[in-house]
C-alpha cells in the first residue's frame, strides 16, 4: 500500500508569496503535489494549503519549520480523520485582536476559542500580520447583514446584536458623498457560538418595515461551525 498524501496548513507566509513562491519555498522538503493561497476578493491572507506527496515528508517539514518565526504550520482541517491518526504534535497560533474598548484579546487558531490573557505558550501573529481588528474578528465570527433599516445607526446594529454575545466590531456601509446608509454592514463576535447564534435568530427578523438577511462573512462558513 503506497504512502498517503498529506495536506498542510501554512499561515504566516509574506504576502507577495504567489503559488509558485511557495511551491518554492517547500519543495526541497519534499514532492508538492498542491498548493492554494488564500484571497478574499483578491486580497492576499497570509496562508496556504500545501499538499505533500507523502505524509512523511510532510511530517518531517513539520518538524523541521514548527511554529518558527517564517512560517507556522499544522494539519489542514479533516486530515486527520482522513489518515485515520494523530500527529505527535498540533503547532498552535494566538492571533491579536482588539475588543470594540481597544482591549487586545486571543484567538487560538487550534481551538477556535478566545482569552483575554496574552499566551506565553505559543506564538502570537503580530498586528501587521493579522486582519484589522478594527474591522474584523476572528475567522468565523462575522456576519454580513443586509435590508438594514435606513433610520439604523452602528448602536442599533450593536445593541440588537449584543444579545447573542460580545460584539467587538459593527459597520454599517455609507454613501462616500451623502453619508447615507447603503442598507447592509457586518457584526463582528469574538467567538464562533455567538455568530451562529446570531444568524439564526436574525436571519429573517422583521423591524421597521425590513426583513433583515445575515450571512457569514464569504469563505468563513463550515459545518464545523455549526455543528
Amino acid at each position: 500500500m503506497s504512502e498517503p498524501a498529506l495536506k498542510l496548513f501554512v499561515s504566516k507566509i509574506p504576502k507577495e508569496w504567489d503559488e509558485e513562491m511557495v511551491t518554492q519555498y517547500f519543495e526541497v522538503h519534499g514532492q508538492i503535489l498542491q498548493v492554494e493561497v488564500f484571497r478574499d476578493e483578491g486580497k492576499h491572507l497570509g496562508c496556504a494549503y500545501v499538499k505533500f506527496a507523502k505524509k512523511s515528508e510532510a511530517e518531517e517539514v513539520m518538524k523541521k519549520l514548527g511554529t518558527g518565526e517564517s512560517v507556522v504550520l499544522r494539519w489542514a482541517d479533516g486530515e486527520e480523520e482522513r489518515i485515520g491518526t494523530l500527529p505527535e504534535e498540533k503547532p498552535v497560533v494566538y492571533v491579536e485582536y482588539l475588543s470594540a474598548e481597544g482591549r487586545p484579546y486571543y484567538w487560538n487558531s487550534a481551538t477556535g476559542k478566545t482569552q483575554w490573557e496574552r499566551p506565553a505558550e505559543a506564538p502570537v501573529i503580530s498586528p501587521m500580520q493579522r486582519v484589522s481588528s478594527k474591522q474584523f474578528g476572528p475567522p468565523g465570527c462575522n456576519l454580513f447583514v443586509f435590508h438594514l433599516p435606513n433610520e439604523w445607526t452602528e448602536n442599533d446594529l450593536v445593541n440588537n446584536f449584543a444579545p447573542f454575545g460580545n460584539v467587538v466590531s459593527a459597520r454599517i456601509m455609507t454613501e462616500k458623498e451623502t453619508g447615507r446608509s447603503r442598507g447592509f454592514g457586518f457584526v463582528s463576535f469574538d467567538v464562533q457560538a455567538s455568530a451562529l447564534n446570531a444568524l439564526k435568530a436574525m436571519n429573517g427578523y422583521q423591524i421597521l418595515g425590513k426583513r433583515l438577511k445575515v450571512q457569514f462573512k464569504k469563505g468563513e462558513f463550515s459545518p464545523d461551525i455549526a455543528s
